[in-house]
């Protein structure tokens, strides 16, 4: 099908190319009525023009916000680091600008919002991560079309965009479980509030879960749930090793945890994966570098991020129908840091 010129426009509006570029660009030179009786012409035959009069028509500004706690640095965080390049490249491919900015929560629990937010100056809104739920309610009540990226919020109108953890969970188990290990332990963040909460609860329960079906233990000294960065992690893993007895194998919940751990294990020198292997589930970039090479599930970042993309679009054309999307498709990573269990 032929695409619509602004001369077949102008020729069913009575009126000049001219005319039909003053009315879609918001210029003077033609009276509010001949502008009013163009873009109703422009609307019935569907005319798309340039993509800077295309916004100015359908009253957008080309802008969408990308919104952050202000302890997530996108800089220090891999995963997040790496989600964002690719936020980068799909709204460049969607003509769309991305606007970054911080939400506060003051002491005394009040919330400020971005002035570009506030003001309508952004046709939508990315949370990457999490925001404290006093942002989000205040989010919500901005009417302002937005959708949560790597975290669960059940709130009506906002979409998401999140990751079957418990899934990737059970896969990175079930893979130990195939060397041979039956001794497995995990090393993970908080599941009971703040950042980690959806994220920490969804990969200890694909953990368990797993442990139930083959009736294995959970030895407790073998569980750390307090993680944070990889110093944490290195001291979570400190507390595994001063068990009675030490597990065959660990699940890692973050790859960032992983090299955390094995910092502690070489330091004790204990070798990976001959005496421990180590599992993890994100796949960043460093997993490949350190040594040993670091064995884990894939987070599919890109796909994540072009999902995220696609739904807060069509949030604001108001052509969405369903705003909540998980994304399955992990995949097991082999490199260095699993072995199978040797008999006896």
């Amino acid at each position: 099908m032929a695409r619509i010129t602004i001369k077949q426009v102008a020729a069913v509006a009575g009126v000049s190319p001219t005319a039909v570029s003053l009315a879609i660009n918001g210029k003077d030179g033609i009276s509010k009525e001949t502008r009013a009786r163009i873009l109703e012409i422009v609307r019935q035959m569907d005319f798309i023009p340039n993509e800077s009069s295309r916004r100015l028509l359908f009253n957008r500004t080309g802008n969408i916000a990308v919104l952050t706690d202000r302890e997530l640095s996108l800089l220090e965080q891999s995963f997040y680091s790496e989600l964002n390049n690719h936020l980068i490249r799909e709204s460049e491919n969607r003509q769309y600008n991305l606007i970054y900015c911080v939400a506060t929560v003051a002491p005394d629990k009040t919330v400020e919002i971005p002035k570009v937010i506030k003001s309508r100056d952004v046709d939508g809104i990315i949370v990457l991560g999490y925001l404290d739920p006093l942002v989000i309610e205040r989010i919500h009540a901005c009417d302002c079309p937005t959708v949560i990226l790597d975290n669960y919020l059940p709130v009506s109108g906002i979409g998401y965009v999140i990751f079957d953890y418990e899934s990737a969970a059970t896969l990175a188990v079930e893979h130990l479980v195939s060397k041979g290990h039956r001794e497995i332990g995990y090393l993970g963040s908080d599941i009971s509030s703040g950042h980690s909460q959806f994220f920490g609860q969804q990969t200890f329960k694909g953990y368990r879960q797993v442990l139930e079906k083959y009736q294995m233990d959970m030895t407790a000294g073998w569980v750390q749930m307090n993680a944070q960065d990889e110093d944490t992690a290195e001291e979570a893993m400190n507390r595994i090793l001063k068990s009675p007895r030490r597990p065959t194998a660990i699940l890692c919940n973050a790859d960032i945890f992983a090299i955390g751990a094995l910092r502690s294990l070489k330091k004790q020198h204990i070798r990976v994966p001959a005496d421990i292997s180590v599992i993890a589930i994100d796949d960043i970039i460093l997993s490949s570098y350190i040594e040993p090479a670091l064995t884990t599930v894939r987070v599919d970042r890109k796909y994540m991020a072009a999902k995220g993309i696609e739904i807060l679009i069509s949030k604001i054309e108001n052509k969405i129908e369903n705003d909540k999307f998980m994304c399955a498709n992990h995949i097991l990573v082999e490199r260095e840091t699993v072995s199978a269990l040797s008999p006896g």
